[in-house]
């Protein structure tokens, strides 16, 4: 493995794109969350129903005025909203959530009092709010106080426990020829190169020529990237099913509170996890087949498949990964038990300290009950990254995350918060990368050349 066929191929103005991609994404939305409505209904009885009725507010912003179609209530026995809003003075601003049936068999219900607003009925399908307080920006609802603060830190102490997961699973399996500072390096060389690739692809390429540099021969180099990525897949199979036994499909893939019980699950964000974990799942088991089986039949395997035309463009590289596999089994069939239970312990912290890391960023403003939902809905989103073309995920991450994670959120903050979340967790490693990763090539190669 050569330096011009691996770094010199890492430019760092390659970080200027997932910056733009993912931060572009992120205007849009909070964009959009300024310039709509500070009030969003939703019909209690039906997802589609928002369809048949339209809504106005007033310039103070405290009074606002519906209007619904007389088709919507000759469909409907009844007719309940599902009302969510920011209202307030200055900083004061407070989200509130209310259900209010409008409708019931032919009889509208009028004059009805409520402490943060009133409403009146006018035929025949005029419905009129009045607000005591006026509705607000939903920014303003990031108000920042001590908790807050301490959340912040921890949610930011769990990335350094992630960090620190994943340093001592490359000194177990380095078998300690790697010291603490040097497996950090690898560490942060490695995410910086990931958050520089699609998600599929990842930094493991180059990740074996980071290892190999500090000392690590080239075949054990190998085998500590295989034996990292089989790991990291594990740990997605494992639990994401057990995730599915403790909270159900329903609650992982049914969005909003107000969908009812007869709601489905097959949404787009069922099948881009079922896709993922499908690619996870296929690709574990040729892995582990490959490392712990029978390498050799796998190199044969993989050979014969990308020898068909549409495939022998990729047949070297084919051939070199087959040839990877063999070395990595090799290395890695001779372990005991204690390196590998080390190694997955270590695996487990970094993931598990990950995924926490947005149950303390929603506690630094809200309240949070679902803990358990939060953790196996953030599993799947990560197995939907997969699919991301982008680098990083840049752009998708913060979509997934504002849309998938949207039920634990007051509506309207959905985007402050991905932002936030990866400012903890994505942009760090482009930061520090950019500052560590052309003093390591000046180290062992000599001149870098930025551009």
């Amino acid at each position: 493995m050569e330096k011009p066929s691996v770094v010199q191929q890492i430019k760092l103005n390659k970080i200027i794109y997932p910056v733009l991609i993912g931060l572009g994404v992120v205007v849009y939305m909070i964009y959009s969350d300024i310039n709509s409505d500070k009030l969003l209904l939703q019909s209690f009885n039906q997802p589609l129903a928002e369809k048949w009725y339209d809504y106005t507010i007033s310039v103070d912003n405290q009074r606002v005025e519906i209007t619904i179609t007389d088709s919507l209530l000759l469909h409907l026995d009844s007719l309940s909203f599902q009302i969510n809003y920011w209202s307030g003075k200055l900083n004061t601003t407070k989200f509130h959530q209310d259900t209010v049936l409008i409708y019931q068999m032919d009889k509208v219900l009028c004059n009805l009092d409520y402490p943060m607003y009133s409403i009146s009925c006018f035929p025949p399908n005029r419905i009129i709010f009045e607000f005591r307080e006026p509705l607000r920006n939903v920014l303003n609802g990031l108000n920042i106080n001590f908790l807050a603060i301490v959340f912040l830190i921890v949610a930011a102490f769990m990335m350094i426990i992630r960090d620190f997961g994943y340093t001592w699973r490359i000194k177990v399996l380095t078998d300690n020829q790697l010291g603490w500072r040097k497996s950090l390096k690898v560490i942060l060389l490695w995410e910086f190169t990931s958050a520089l690739t699609p998600s599929a692809i990842g930094g493991s390429a180059v990740a074996i020529l980071f290892l190999n540099k500090e000392g690590i021969r080239l075949g054990r180099s190998t085998a500590v990237v295989m034996a990292s990525i089989f790991l990291d897949e594990m740990y997605f199979l494992v639990f994401v099913p057990l995730m599915i036994l403790l909270v159900g499909m329903k609650d992982l893939f049914s969005l909003g509170s107000f969908i009812g019980e007869g709601a489905s699950i097959y949404n787009e964000f069922f099948y881009f996890a079922l896709i993922g974990y499908l690619v996870i799942f296929v690709f574990t088991a040729f892995l582990a087949y490959g490392l712990f089986l029978n390498p050799r039949g796998f190199k044969w395997l993989l050979i014969k498949v990308f020898r068909f035309k549409w495939f022998r463009r990729w047949l070297q590289g084919a051939a070199e990964t087959g040839n990877e596999i063999m070395v990595s089994s090799r290395e890695l069939r001779k372990k005991n038990f204690a390196f590998w239970a080390k190694a997955s312990l270590g695996t487990f912290f970094s993931w598990t300290a990950r995924y926490w890391i947005v149950n303390f960023l929603l506690l630094a403003f809200f309240v949070v009950d679902e803990h358990l939902l939060i953790f196996a809905r953030q599993l799947i989103m990560w197995i939907m990254m997969l699919v991301s073309p982008t680098p990083g995920g840049s752009g998708f991450s913060e979509y997934v995350f504002a849309t998938y994670l949207g039920d634990f959120i007051p509506s309207g903050l959905e985007t402050a918060l991905a932002l936030l979340w990866r400012f903890i967790t994505y942009y760090p490693y482009l930061f520090i990368g950019a500052f560590l990763f052309p003093r390591w090539v000046k180290t062992k190669f000599g001149k870098f050349k930025r551009a």
